[in-house]
């Protein structure tokens, strides 16, 4: 690919003078504007103008030699590529005729080439604005891409071994732009290739380095919908792993926020796929220990990081029961929620004043608020109650690990886990939805003293004797996954 790109200018040389004069080259630069200012039109640009194509391309060629010969910017031949450029990168806008030409006389290998000789330093950058010639042919190629799948899978072809990997590495904040913008626009149907350690991976690193670029979303949403997340998390730094489990939870919100396709939530697809939510379960049990190392260590860990993202994760997507039904009978994950609830419980039973749940703030933490372990509680029990709804072998499981008791024991105001008997409301609600015996359990407490009918009536539910027999009444019932 090299080698084609470097032929572009042996082959499309034109034959005016390399050494034309600076007269010359002015008056080029004067039709080259007039064809910037006819471009822009609509119009223009939906007509074939093979010859104004063609006129612009060979002076840009030309001009760029004589550019990298001289051992100082010349304002003139900056001008006249930079005015072509412009040229090329109007003329494909919406224009197909002009997309078809263009690739025809292979300007995507010349943009190509240009890229690559500037970013690399093969001409002198003394002047700031050549730093433009990059910037406008990266828009010259995602132009050209739009809505051309032929055009598009060449166009990946060509960056996907270095221009992709140079443009997003770039200082120069436009270029990156333009070089995500890029990548969004030719990915389709390519999104495993990135998945190569060696040319792939260093690219989607890249990508999730960049800030404030709004392609950068796009791509990173691409590749999460394509199921991309179990192939390369391991293999990436920490930083990148919250990054992109910050955008599963931004996908999970919109799936959320919106669940109905023509009335029915079951004709849907979700936006991330189950089989991420499963990755992100198994790799949340695979590292959830270190959840209760903490009340030992009191090292807050990257690993520790990750499991608590990790867990706010699960917590919205197993509220999408319908779309992630594999996820919701996790046994394995409800059994390590609970006994995760469980450990952080007895913790904060044993210590002074709290690790994981305190009643009021020290006074250093009233001017110092939030701490690492915030929501920890509040999180297991959302994921607990979200995974008990509607699930009759969720709501046994948790009844014969004693899960009600220890729900039950978290009904109370706690100030690192805001809504925390909210959340505990819902998930006794859940257990005891058509199910007698979760609801015989909390009756027996009742009996026995361990719970009072004030705080069943906060649980939305009452003690009530039928037929001699104890039952549990729920005052009102409607949908009770958050």
């Amino acid at each position: 690919m090299e080698e084609e790109l470097c032929d572009v200018f042996s082959d499309c040389m034109i034959s005016p003078n390399p050494d034309a004069s600076i007269a010359n080259i002015q008056r080029h630069v004067h039709e080259l504007e007039t064809l910037v200012q006819l471009s822009k039109s609509p119009t223009y640009r939906a007509e074939s103008h093979q010859r104004d194509i063609n006129f612009a391309k060979d002076l840009i060629v030309t001009y760029f030699a004589q550019l990298i010969r001289q051992d100082s910017v010349n304002d003139d031949l900056e001008s006249a590529i930079l005015h072509g450029l412009r040229y090329l990168r109007n003329v494909c806008v919406e224009a197909p005729h002009g997309q078809e030409y263009l690739f025809h006389v292979q300007v995507h290998l010349l943009t190509g080439e240009l890229i690559l000789q500037t970013l690399q330093s093969r001409i002198t950058l003394q002047n700031k604005s050549v730093i433009s010639i990059p910037r406008i042919c990266m828009q010259i190629l995602c132009n050209m891409s739009v809505q051309q799948t032929f055009i598009q899978n060449e166009i990946w072809s060509m960056c996907y071994d270095r221009i992709f990997y140079v443009g997003l590495n770039c200082s120069d904040e436009v270029v990156r732009a333009y070089t995500c913008a890029t990548l969004y626009n030719t990915l389709s149907g390519q999104e495993r290739s990135l998945c190569d350690p060696l040319r792939g991976r260093p690219i989607v690193m890249a990508v999730l380095e960049l800030q404030t670029c709004e392609w950068r979303e796009f791509v990173i949403e691409r590749l999460l919908q394509e199921n991309f997340l179990p192939d390369l998390f391991d293999c990436l730094e920490n930083q990148c792993h919250l990054t992109l489990l910050k955008h599963v939870e931004v996908l999970l919100k919109r799936d959320i926020s919106n669940p109905y396709v023509n009335g029915s939530i079951y004709l849907r697809q979700p936006i991330i796929p189950e089989n991420t939510c499963l990755y992100i379960s198994d790799k949340f049990l695979s590292i959830c220990g270190v959840i209760a190392q903490y009340a030992n260590t009191r090292q807050f860990t990257e690993e520790m990081q990750l499991a608590m993202k990790l867990l706010d994760i699960l917590g919205y997507a197993t509220s999408l029961n319908t779309l992630y039904p594999n996820l919701h009978n996790q046994l394995l994950l409800v059994r390590a929620a609970l006994e995760l609830l469980r450990s952080i419980y007895e913790v904060d039973q044993q210590s002074d004043g709290g690790i994981f749940s305190k009643i009021q703030d020290t006074p250093t933490e009233l001017n110092n608020p939030g701490s690492h372990t915030d929501n920890l509680k509040k999180n297991l029990i959302r994921l607990i109650g979200n995974m008990s709804y509607r699930n009759r072998i969720i709501q046994d499981e948790i009844r014969i690990l004693g899960g009600i008791p220890l729900l039950l024991n978290q009904c109370r105001f706690d100030v690192c886990n805001p809504f925390v008997t909210q959340w505990c409301i819902l998930a006794i609600r859940n257990l005891c939805d058509e199910n007698i015996e979760n609801q015989n359990v909390i009756a027996e407490l009742n009996i026995k003293g361990v719970v009072n009918s004030t705080a069943l009536n906060e649980l939305g539910l009452e003690v009530t004797m039928q037929s001699g027999r104890i039952r549990v009444k729920q005052k009102e019932h409607d949908n009770a996954s958050i």
